[in-house]
């Protein structure tokens, strides 16, 4: 199972409307809510595409962390 549908349940959060192909879910990161919806897309490629963006996101959020102590943010702050 993807990650994004391992951390999220994604069957439970995600909404799909065949009538509008219209693909809604969300996840938190950076402290904040992020909202994914794309229009004209089938729910198969909704998850691969909110996979994609979830992993991109946390690769960011670690590098851009002012709490973790291994990140470059982090280690500038200290400065």
């Amino acid at each position: 199972m993807p990650l994004f549908r391992q951390a999220l349940k994604l069957e439970d959060s995600a909404y799909y409307s065949e009538d509008f192909l219209l693909y809604h879910n969300h996840f938190a990161a950076m402290g904040t809510r992020l909202d994914l919806i794309f229009h004209g897309y089938e729910v198969q490629v909704g998850h691969r595409l909110a996979d994609t963006i979830l992993q991109e996101v946390r690769r960011l959020e670690l590098l851009m962390s002012r709490y973790r102590e291994d990140s470059p943010v982090w280690m500038i702050n200290q400065l």
